[in-house]
């Protein structure tokens, strides 16, 4: 007679979730930010008669009497952080739930986050391993493509076995985790490349809009017909986005029926569903996409996964960022022979000599968690030490500086266990107009943040145009 909750990352894995259950359970209810006024209010109506309800991160405050089992989907996805407002997991806050109401929690993931890793190996989580594949068919072997020296995003190796693909009656996936035409857009003659007026960004070219975006903070200008600087007619867009995937894919194969699944393409719940209801009827032969290809998919029809650019994101100033990228590419490679037939991968890099590239698929993926864990052990990295991230934020880089020092002070009476490193510039320093300033507080022994740090932030007297945001077990540290 117990309730089941089921957190997802994402809307788009929703619909996935509820044909399964509702072949199984007469009443499951659903939750995201995609739902109107009207239907939240009959969703809180029927929550007392639901069996079962599934939903997105703030599904978890939802009043579900009874409630017997919590079940937390993707459970490495970063989606689950809450990065504005109050911060929290919301993965955390379903273990702590769970523990409330002694009920079990199953966490499940084919590339979990380190944290859930770390307390599996230590045996404080139980861990249930699925050892064999959904299909008979052995793991995919990943074929590398050597990018260098080549401008067009598709080689011609992708390209033939997407038109093969095609031939046979099967589909296909193409991942690039980058929206829009181009990351920037350069001038050949002096070098210039348009930023955002109120971020520490390049604008991104959206060629079909004729416009220039900052996916940081909204702002839109129309590409400009010569450059600003020099005013020459040179500009060139630098570097591939979805955008331009698409354009090379009608010009190469005509024939091939497609869709592009990111934030530009798809601007609501209904036309996401519509999008996956017609890939998963066969109506469509590809579909290229961002990391919302990433999130659990299941399309029997496809055998091949096509990576666009395996480099993207491994060198961002983040200890997370191979954890990530890891995470990201063994999920797209399992989109892939799912079904009946065989799968395919074709990965294009430029650094085709990089370790990581190794390690992509499930196979490695013992092993690349323990080496990770042990290289965090040995350096005090979480998930064996508590941190916590102060972005102190200005519309005056003085006045932002200013603060963070005071801060900075504050943080100086913690016990000497706790190192303090900043004030220092963010890695993105401006943001929407305000100039950004981080203090990074690590605790090796877990044992003081973030509970001595509260009092100490709570008698701060800061300017009220300065903004504070404390983040416990940072995600985001950019």
């Amino acid at each position: 007679g117990g309730r089941v909750l089921i957190l997802v990352p994402e809307i788009g894995l929703t619909p996935q979730w509820l044909s399964r259950l509702r072949a199984r359970f007469p009443r499951v209810a659903v939750w995201h930010s995609g739902l109107s006024a009207v239907e939240r209010l009959g969703m809180r109506r029927e929550l007392m008669n639901a069996e079962v309800l599934v939903g997105t991160r703030s599904a978890l405050f939802l009043p579900l009497p009874d409630l017997a089992m919590i079940v937390v989907d993707e459970e490495h996805d970063t989606s689950f952080k809450q990065q504005e407002g109050v911060h929290y997991h919301a993965r955390d806050l379903a273990v702590l739930l769970a523990q409330e109401c002694a009920i079990p929690v199953v966490l499940g993931s084919a590339t979990p986050g380190m944290e859930s890793w770390q307390r599996a190996s230590e045996g404080r989580y139980q861990l249930l391993e699925l050892p064999e594949r959904i299909s008979p068919h052995a793991s995919p072997v990943i074929e590398q493509v050597d990018m260098r020296g080549v401008e067009s995003p598709l080689s011609d190796k992708l390209l033939q076995a997407l038109a093969d693909v095609k031939a046979e009656g099967r589909q296909s996936l193409l991942y690039l985790n980058r929206r829009g035409y181009a990351p920037a857009l350069m001038c050949g003659a002096c070098g210039e490349v348009p930023e955002c007026p109120a971020c520490s960004l390049r604008l991104t070219l959206h060629r079909k809009r004729r416009q220039l975006r900052c996916h940081a903070c909204g702002f839109v200008r129309p590409v400009p017909m010569v450059c600003e600087a020099c005013g020459e007619e040179a500009l060139l867009p630098m570097g591939e986005g979805t955008e331009k995937v698409e354009e090379q894919l009608q010009a190469a194969l005509p024939g091939l029926s497609y869709a592009r699944l990111d934030r530009d393409a798809v601007r609501s719940s209904a036309q996401l569903v519509t999008t996956l209801d017609a890939f998963a009827a066969g109506e469509l032969d590809c579909l290229i996409g961002t990391q919302m290809l990433v999130k659990g998919h299941h399309f029997p029809n496809v055998t091949l996964v096509g990576v666009v650019n395996a480099d993207l994101g491994l060198s961002m100033p983040d200890f997370r960022a191979g954890e990530r990228w890891w995470q990201q590419l063994t999920q797209v490679v399992g989109r892939t022979g799912r079904g009946e037939h065989a799968g395919r991968v074709v990965v294009q890099t430029r650094n085709p000599g990089m370790a990581w590239l190794a390690r992509i698929g499930d196979k490695q993926a013992r092993a690349t968690l323990n080496d990770e864990l042990e290289l965090r052990r040995a350096l005090q990295y979480p998930p064996f030490a508590r941190w916590v991230r102060i972005t102190i934020s200005a519309v005056r880089s003085d006045v932002a500086c200013e603060a963070g020092a005071l801060v900075a002070a504050q943080c100086a009476r913690l016990p000497e266990e706790v190192r303090c490193a900043g004030p220092m510039p963010c890695s993105v320093e401006r943001l929407a107009g305000r100039y950004r300033f981080e203090i990074v507080l690590r605790d090796a022994s877990a044992k003081h943040l973030p509970w001595k740090l509260t009092p100490l932030l709570g008698s701060l007297r800061l300017a009220s145009t300065v903004r504070l945001k404390v983040d416990v077990d940072p995600l985001d540290m950019m």
